[in-house]
């Protein structure tokens, strides 16, 4: 019912994607620091350890290391004991941690106070690794999503509903382009979803994604640009569905599931509305006091609060074309120039 691909394709794809189009909203530098942000870090987040024991768990083991070592207390036994496992050279690790003691007495103190971690370190043979501590913190929220009376059904299995876990989906994203004058283009985008729901006794279809977090929901909505991401996931799902069974299914809007490490509130559920996916998509224009919209539209004009994904895929389109990434798409237009704008209602 909905055309996925492969791991492999999909990382021999190229195409844009929320998390880089993200990037470009917050500034063309971000954008360029993405491309070069290592993949292979060995710590992993609770909420990646979480949606890997939740849509993933025969795979935990195989790709996650819990250490119950502490990292060390000092921040130049961490910087030694860091340098030391990728050069390989007590020495450089020495000079790098900056101690103001002797290389004998740094190795000293590195046997007491970081050879512990070292060893567990090297142990974990390239999985990601996870602190003891967060391991029952994600074991609690998986246990928790999983029994809720509201979140279960996204990840316990039940009659007449397919639960499609990590669905890589391929789609077009149609823009119009910057470069030729608003000529209508396509690119490949790249979306990897949570969880797909699809209840054939009801015949509707819930895209959804999980979050986890410290801090509410809605501050990470704003601070991550989740509106982008609902709005890319929700479309891809569309693009993805079945021609011959497209007009029988209904996708619900996009949904997101929050859970709190701290562990104090139950999980929530959050679903965007018509608005929200219509500002993922299309953007969010200023609004005068008076609630009067500014008088030019369209996807050339330079006067948006929000930027939709396809004003995005546009701007990241004319920097490539035209190799300029030291100011927004917006600041080149006005010459170097920015509106305060300080008392403008927005929304």
């Amino acid at each position: 019912m909905i055309k996925t691909v492969s791991e492999e394709v999909f990382k021999d794809t190229k195409g844009v994607s929320y998390s880089r189009l993200s990037k470009l909203a917050e500034s063309p530098q971000s954008y360029q620091a993405s491309l070069a942000e290592d993949p292979d870090s060995s710590a992993i987040s609770i909420g990646s350890a979480v949606d890997i024991q939740l849509t993933q768990p025969e795979v935990f083991d195989e790709q996650i290391y819990v250490m119950s070592t502490s990292k060390p207390n000092s921040d130049m036994m961490q910087k030694f004991v860091n340098v030391y496992l990728e050069k390989g050279d007590k020495h450089h690790a020495w000079l790098a941690s900056e101690f103001k003691i002797s290389e004998d007495a740094t190795w000293k103190k590195f046997e007491k106070e970081g050879k512990e971690y070292y060893d567990a370190i090297q142990a974990a043979e390239g999985k990601k690794i996870l602190d003891v501590e967060d391991l029952f913190k994600v074991n609690q929220i998986v246990s928790t999503l999983q029994s809720n009376p509201f979140t279960k059904k996204y990840f316990v299995p039940e009659d007449g509903v397919d639960l499609i876990f990590q669905p890589r989906i391929l789609w077009d994203l149609m823009y119009h382009s910057i470069v030729n004058n608003g000529q209508s283009c396509v690119t490949v985008a790249k979306s990897v979803l949570d969880v797909i729901r699809i209840n054939h006794k009801t015949k509707t279809i819930e895209p959804v994604d999980l979050k986890t977090g410290a801090e509410s929901f809605m501050k990470s909505y704003w601070r991550y640009k989740r509106y982008l991401q609902g709005a890319m996931y929700f479309m891809a799902v569309n693009k993805a569905l079945d021609e011959a069974i497209a007009d029988d299914y209904v996708i619900d809007n996009f949904k997101f599931i929050f859970a709190d490490t701290n562990l104090w509130y139950p999980p929530k559920i959050y679903q965007m509305t018509d608005n929200d996916l219509a500002a993922g998509i299309h953007g969010k224009q200023y609004r005068t006091l008076a609630g009067q919209s500014t008088p030019t539209m369209g996807y050339l004009d330079n006067n948006w609060k929000i930027k939709g994904y396809t004003q995005l895929a546009a701007e990241l389109e004319w920097h490539t074309k035209n190799n300029q990434w030291d100011y927004s798409y917006d600041v080149y237009q006005r010459n170097g120039e920015v509106d305060i704008d300080a008392f403008t209602f927005k929304f």
